[in-house]
């Protein structure tokens, strides 16, 4: 209940420190209703509803000062709802929520300062906005249920940047980011609505990288969701946006590169990506208007992304966005892992893990032998893993086989899993390496083996195939896998494992050896497989929901309750 021109609460200077303090109810007619500190410390404190009187400009101002691990909330002022920090001032670890300005002006203002970890959330009105001016930095913060707001969510000025932020589920009649001389990186962006833009860029000084902007809602019919003037957009995803307007970005002398574009919703009268002026560099892009200057066409969005429908943005394993990028990237991608895992950066916001397969040239076989290099199209010329055959055989939809030579095959060591099956593409062992036909190979005396190191699982189906797709595996010893179900393999509709041996797998629950959900085995030995849980009640060897099992032999699997099938 303190009331004073300035600093109606707290009027602190240098080297002082509060701490655990609830400051709350105070009134100024100048700066600071609650605090007003220079050279200061505050710690772990509530600053609750404070207001103004006359035109008081700010809640807290800081100059040269820490704040670490407090909560200003329900706080009103003339202007900067929250707090002015300026002059080398940290605000750290800090929660904003149901700030206000009288005149619906700004919530907070970061200049020549840093604010990290914390919080702007579940505001009306212009209190959520924050604006960076001075070369401020901006980590690891988060804007989210915010509603009305007035402003752009964010501002970033005068040199300020963003980098590792999200901002999700906001409501406001601006732009969600202002760039100004400001950087963006990333960052997430997604699920908001705006009647305005999603993003306004101006100055060559300006850029947005690595950054993922998703399923935002913009419903100006009147504006691009994003208005590029000078700035420069790298390795970032826009993807499932909606607009009523009839382009989605405009650029005046700017430059898109390494960035996906594809998905994005306009009017019924949609008529292009871009509204374009001035000199433009558009280049190495996945767009939905041209293939110029290494642009992909975007309407082959099914090679994109891993599982779009389900908001996984990563690219597919055969995705053409891999490898596909200018080497122009930042060090690390959206979710700080690092840029250029192959041959070249990836387009987009998240850099894969995959490799890029090469284009597969045999309309039926693809051949594989442990040590080779090649690209799958003969066994001289074979690749050298299974997977990677999968991802070269699966790229044009149809079915293929995939002939393994003798050997043994761990795949990457750092995945789930060995192999990852394809719908349509069948896998055939036991070859010595020179075959013409499937007749000729002696699976017997050239074992082509498939093993988990006794850390995971070694095949693995994770959907079920159309009748017309089916798939065989046939001719493998699949061995030491390790999985909660299904160490062997995990294995689903439309798909049979024939002529395998199946051993020393385990499971902590069911299927040790296979968990067939509608799969069926056949000819087979299924030995020396063991449950890890013996508490359960379903740790068999074999664990069936549907399909079927011939003409096999199962034998020497331990469990607690049924150890067969």
């Amino acid at each position: 209940n303190g009331k004073m021109a300035n600093g109606g609460g707290a009027y602190l200077s240098t080297n002082t420190t509060i701490n655990n303090c609830i400051i709350k109810s105070n009134k100024a007619s100048g700066n600071g209703s609650a605090i007003y500190a220079t050279n200061a410390t505050i710690k772990n404190c509530q600053i609750l509803g404070n207001t103004y009187t006359n035109s008081l400009q700010y809640t807290v101002r800081l100059n040269n000062c820490k704040m670490d691990s407090c909560v200003l909330k329900g706080n009103r002022s003339g202007y900067y709802a929250a707090i002015l920090a300026e002059n080398k001032s940290k605000v750290t670890n800090c929660l904003f929520e149901g700030n206000n300005s009288y005149y619906n002006y700004r919530g907070s203002y970061f200049n020549g300062s840093e604010v990290s970890n914390c919080k702007f959330v579940n505001t009306k009105g212009s209190g959520a906005c924050v604006e960076l001016y001075g070369s401020s930095l901006m980590t690891n913060c988060l804007f989210e249920g915010n509603t009305e707001v007035n402003n752009s969510v964010v501002y970033v000025n005068g040199g300020s940047r963003i980098e590792d932020c999200q901002i999700q589920n906001n409501t406001t009649s601006s732009n969600l980011l202002y760039l100004n001389d400001g950087k963006v990186n990333r960052c997430l962006v997604k699920e908001n609505t705006t009647s305005d833009r999603i993003m306004t860029m101006y100055y060559a000084s300006s850029s947005i990288s690595n950054s993922l902007i998703c399923n935002n809602n913009c419903t100006n019919a009147y504006n691009e969701p994003i208005y590029n003037d000078r700035g420069n957009i790298l390795n970032c995803t826009f993807v499932n946006n909606n607009s009523k307007y009839n382009k989605f970005m405009n650029m005046q002398n700017a430059t898109l590169k390494n960035s996906i574009l594809v998905g994005n919703q306009m009017n019924a009268n949609y008529s292009g990506v871009f509204n374009q002026s001035g000199t433009n560099t558009i280049r190495n892009n996945m767009l939905e208007s041209t293939f110029i200057n290494g642009n992909i066409d975007g309407s082959m969005t099914y090679a994109a992304f891993t599982d779009a429908e389900n908001g996984d943005y990563s690219l597919s394993a055969n995705s053409y966005c891999i490898n596909a990028g200018e080497d122009i990237a930042d060090s690390l991608d959206l979710y700080g892992n690092a840029r250029k895992q192959g041959e070249a950066v990836d387009m987009g916001a998240i850099e894969s893990s995959h490799k890029k397969a090469p284009v597969l040239k045999s309309n039926e076989i693809v051949y594989v032998k442990s040590g080779s290099n090649g690209d799958g199209t003969s066994w001289e010329s074979a690749f050298g893993d299974i997977p990677q055959a999968i991802f070269a055989a699966s790229a044009d939809g149809k079915k293929h086989q995939i002939w393994v030579a003798t050997g043994t095959y761990y795949g990457d060591t750092t995945l789930q899993t060995v192999v990852n099956l394809a719908s349509g593409i069948s896998l055939y062992g036991g070859f010595e390496g020179t075959e013409t036909s499937l007749a000729a190979r002696d699976t017997a005396n050239n074992p082509t083996i498939i093993d988990g190191k006794s850390q995971r699982r070694v095949i693995t189906q994770n959907y079920g195939f159309a009748d017309s797709m089916a798939v065989v595996v046939d001719g493998f010893t699949i061995q030491n896998g390790y999985m909660n179900n299904g160490g062997g393999a995990y294995l689903c509709k439309n798909t049979t494992l024939n002529n395998c041996i199946v051993k020393n797998c385990r499971a902590i629950e069911s299927g040790s050896a296979v968990y067939a959900n509608g799969a069926n085995v056949t000819n087979s030995i299924v030995c020396n497989n063991g449950a890890i849980d013996y508490y359960t009640n379903r740790n068999a060897a074999l664990y069936f929901v549907g399909g079927f099992i011939d003409s096999c032999i199962v034998k020497n699997n331990s469990a607690y309750n049924t150890s067969a099938l």
